[in-house]
């Protein structure tokens, strides 16, 4: 447990807890709670999957932030999931079901982009013919 002196005039220490009840209980100690242990964020990141519009593009992770900040995350390797976002107090992940969706999309993006295309014709001009 750790506690520190009501006027906080000495840092914070650890004891036994049944030491530090009874220092609590004289009322010239009490119990230290960390500051930045019970900091809430303040603004919720959420993601979704950006799907491949056609089959050269890469299918990617947006992200949206309760502050108004949005952007999205691309991999020509597949790994968009596992890229972290640095806003508002530190790295977050995306969650399980949008890394799990944006898994899916681009395996599936990976083999639409590995398939032969169908042959195009090629384009015959007849101005040149005959000269």
């Amino acid at each position: 447990m750790k506690i520190q002196d009501v006027g906080q005039k000495q840092p914070p220490f650890d004891v036994a807890v049944p030491l530090g009840e009874h220092l609590i209980s004289t009322g010239q100690f009490r119990k230290y709670v960390d500051p930045f242990a019970t900091a809430k964020p303040t603004h919720v990141l959420t993601f979704a999957l950006l799907p491949s519009p056609d089959p050269f593009t890469e299918p990617a992770v947006a992200y949206s932030c309760s502050c108004g900040i949005n952007g999205y995350t691309n991999s020509k390797k597949g790994t968009a999931h596992k890229a972290p976002i640095f806003h508002c107090g530190g790295p977050v992940l995306c969650d399980d079901a949008t890394a799990d969706a944006y898994v899916k999309a681009f395996k599936a993006f990976s083999r639409a982009k590995d398939e032969p295309q169908p042959a195009q014709p090629k384009k015959v001009f007849f101005a040149n013919v005959g000269r």
